[in-house]
C-alpha cells in the first residue's frame, strides 16, 4: 500500500474510533437534557420519594415531583437564584420576591419565615409548608421567604432588602442548619461564607480550565452512559465512599466559622427586628439522624450518604450549639430568641423524605412547636 492510502486507513479508523467513542456520551447528554421534558409530558414522574409511605396520596404526590420539574430559576442580586413566578395545582410563586404561595399570606405587619428548602416545602404543596400550616394553627397573618439551597447569609441578605423596601414584619423566624453545614462543609468551598453556586459562577467567569479538570469532563462525558447502566457515580455525583467530597472533619476552623457565620448572622437579623419593633427567632433545624425515626424506606444510595453527611453534620452542630451557648454571655435576650430544634421531630414516624426535608406532617409538627414559642 502507498503512504497515501495508509494515511486515509488510518485516518478513517481514527474518525470510526471517535464516532464510537463520542456517540454513547452524545446520545445520553441528549437524553439527560430532555429527561425533564419526557417526564413532564408524560405526566409520570421518576422521583423514588414518590414511593415512600411519607406519602399516601401517590397521584399528589406524583404531581407535585412533576411541578418541580418545570420550575426554572434566575439569579438576583446578593441572595442568589430563586424560582421564578408560576401557579401551578400544587406549587404557585408569585410577587416581586418570588415567594412560595402561602395561606394566610401578607407581606406587611406579619409573620416572617426564612430558610432553605424545607420552609420552602420542598416535594409538599403550597397548603402543607411551615408557614401554611402556622397560620392555620394561629390564623396568624404569614410570608415565606424561604428559597431551595439558601443559608442563614442569604436569609440575612433578604432581610436586608425588605427592610431597605421599607416593609415591617410582626415577627422574624430564621429556621436553618442543614445548608449552612452540608454546602459550605463541601472541600471546594475555600472561603466561608459562600453560597452553592459560587464555584459555578467562578468557572463561567474564568476562561481557563486546569487539565485536569477538562480531563474530568472528558471522561465524564465518555463514561456516565456506561456509568448510568450500571448505577454508579463515580464521575457525576457525590461519591459517598469517599469522605473527602466534605472537609469539616478534617478542617476545624472552617467548621468553626461557619458555625459563627450562622450565630451572627442571626444576631444581626435580632438586631434589625428589635430595631423596627419586632421578635426574631432562630431555629437550629432537624434532620433525620438527629430525630431517631423511622428511615428504613430511604433508598440505599440515600442511606449511604446519611454516614457521611453525619461526620460533617455532627461537627458543624457542635459547634452551632457552643456558640449559641456562648451568645447567651454577651446578649441575654438574643440567647433567648436562638432555640435548638434538632429533637423536635424525635420518634415521629415517616416524616422525612430523604435526609433533610420533611413531608406536610413533618412541617405541622415544626409549625406547632414554633407555636408554643411565640407569644400572640
Amino acid at each position: 500500500m502507498s503512504s497515501r492510502n495508509i494515511n486515509k486507513l488510518v485516518f478513517g479508523n481514527l474518525i470510526v474510533f471517535f464516532v464510537v467513542l463520542l456517540t454513547p456520551g452524545s446520545i445520553y447528554k441528549i437524553y439527560t437534557l430532555t429527561e425533564n421534558f419526557r417526564n413532564v409530558s408524560k405526566k409520570q414522574s421518576t422521583d423514588v420519594r414518590i414511593s415512600y409511605p411519607t406519602y399516601l396520596d401517590k397521584e399528589r404526590a406524583n404531581q407535585i415531583y412533576l411541578e418541580l420539574l418545570k420550575l426554572k430559576t434566575k439569579y438576583h442580586s446578593f441572595v442568589g437564584w430563586k424560582r421564578e413566578n408560576v401557579s401551578y395545582k400544587f406549587t404557585k410563586i408569585s410577587g416581586k420576591y418570588k415567594t412560595r404561595k402561602s395561606l394566610g399570606e401578607s407581606l406587611n405587619n406579619s409573620f416572617w419565615f426564612f430558610g432553605g428548602s424545607t420552609m420552602w416545602g420542598y416535594g409538599e404543596s403550597d397548603n402543607q409548608t411551615i408557614p401554611s400550616h402556622f397560620n392555620k394553627l394561629t390564623n396568624q397573618s404569614v410570608y415565606n421567604f424561604g428559597q431551595v439551597g439558601w443559608n442563614s447569609r442569604q436569609s440575612l441578605n433578604q432581610l436586608i432588602n425588605l427592610i431597605g423596601d421599607e416593609l415591617s414584619p410582626k415577627k422574624i423566624i430564621f429556621y436553618e442548619g442543614i445548608n449552612d453545614a452540608i454546602l459550605q462543609c463541601q472541600a471546594n468551598v475555600k472561603e466561608i461564607p459562600n453560597h452553592p453556586f459560587e464555584q459555578k459562577i467562578r468557572k463561567k467567569l474564568s476562561s481557563n480550565i486546569s487539565w485536569n479538570e477538562f480531563t474530568r469532563n472528558i471522561l465524564k462525558f465518555i463514561f456516565d452512559p456506561y456509568l448510568k447502566l450500571t448505577k454508579s457515580n463515580s464521575f457525576s455525583g457525590i461519591n459517598t465512599k469517599k469522605s473527602k467530597y466534605f472537609d469539616c472533619d478534617i478542617n476545624k476552623v472552617k467548621s468553626k466559622r461557619i458555625a459563627s457565620h450562622l450565630i451572627n448572622n442571626w444576631y444581626i437579623a435580632y438586631l434589625i427586628a428589635k430595631n423596627n419593633n419586632s421578635e426574631f427567632i432562630g431555629i437550629l433545624q432537624p434532620w433525620v439522624l438527629t430525630s431517631e425515626v423511622n428511615y428504613d424506606y430511604l433508598t440505599e444510595s440515600e442511606k449511604n450518604k446519611l454516614s457521611l453527611y453525619k461526620t460533617h453534620l455532627d461537627i458543624v452542630y457542635e459547634n452551632i450549639i457552643f456558640e449559641m451557648n456562648k451568645a447567651c454571655n454577651y446578649d441575654k435576650e438574643f440567647c433567648k430568641s436562638i432555640i435548638n430544634g434538632v429533637d423536635w421531630l424525635k420518634n415521629k414516624e415517616n416524616v422525612f423524605i430523604d435526609f433533610g426535608h420533611t413531608n406536610g406532617e413533618g412541617n405541622k409538627i415544626i409549625s406547632e412547636k414554633i407555636t408554643q414559642l411565640i407569644k400572640l
